[in-house]
């Protein structure tokens, strides 16, 4: 395969700088490389998708990225920040001013309304009065199509639509990156066109977003691509926006789907 190259050509500001970082999981006297000597940049506004099989390493990146994780070795970079070294406390600081997750289960509350659920990070992010929520809650779920559903609960939705009240909790702190996470691999072929579409329509409005997914169906409709194969980089591509799979049909618009996507939940 072609050399890697995981620096962006164009000049812009940069949220991910990650320099010779590596992970090892420790188990008993053995040592399991996981991530080995990895370059990788991300910029503001760019969407990059990572594709890789299972076992490749790529939801352990995403979690590090994420500051769920740390590397055992390396620089990271975050918004010019450098992480090793930060206290647990400083990474969810930064974690919650800076980073939306989107989870391949939803991980929404089943006891929690759509509009509690969606306005749960505003808990912890400071200068936000509980007054707010709601109101903030209901502007994200606009953006998502879902406004009709503030006061439903998780179980009376369907898989695209929870999906899309995921998305909408990962966008109400305003983040600085999208994280996603295989975010359709739990979604029937038509809600995971939704729910790209979703995310095609968040980058072109501006947002950062960096997806891992071993779907190259998925993967071609990002900005950039890379696979990561054994922990390391191993071939780069660019994607145009408008680019859609060779053996898939066209992205359909997010309102012709809805309607007969979401009978089920009715």
């Amino acid at each position: 395969m072609a050399e890697a190259n995981n620096t962006p050509t164009h000049q812009a500001e940069t949220l991910i700088d990650i320099r010779q970082a590596s992970k090892v999981f420790t188990q008993g006297k053995l040592q399991l490389p996981v991530l080995q000597a990895l370059d990788f940049q991300v910029t503001r506004g760019e969407f990059v998708a990572i594709e890789g099989r299972s076992g490749s390493g790529k939801s352990t990146l995403l979690s590090i990225i994420g500051l769920l994780d740390s590397f055992s070795a390396g620089e990271y970079l975050l918004l010019g920040q450098s992480v090793p070294g930060l206290s647990a406390y400083q990474h969810s600081v930064l974690r919650n001013r800076h980073i939306g997750w989107i989870f391949q289960n939803f991980n929404l509350i089943s006891s929690m309304t759509v509009a509690e659920n969606v306005s749960l990070p505003l808990r912890y992010l400071a200068g936000v009065k509980a007054a707010d929520y709601r109101s903030r809650a209901a502007q994200v779920l606009a953006q998502v199509e879902l406004s009709d559903k503030l006061d439903a609960y998780p179980e009376q939705l369907s898989g695209g639509q929870q999906q899309r009240v995921a998305i909408a909790r990962a966008l109400i702190t305003n983040p600085s990156l999208l994280l996603a996470d295989e975010p359709t691999g739990n979604l029937d072929s038509q809600s995971a066109e939704i729910v790209m579409n979703l995310l095609s329509k968040l980058h072109q409005d501006g947002a950062t977003v960096l997806m891992v997914t071993h779907d190259p169906q998925l993967a071609v409709r990002a900005q950039r691509r890379l696979y990561l194969a054994d922990g390391q980089f191993v071939a780069t591509a660019s994607a145009p926006l408008t680019a859609t799979p060779p053996t898939a049909v066209a992205p359909v618009p997010m309102s012709m789907t809805t309607a007969a996507t979401e009978q089920r939940a009715s």
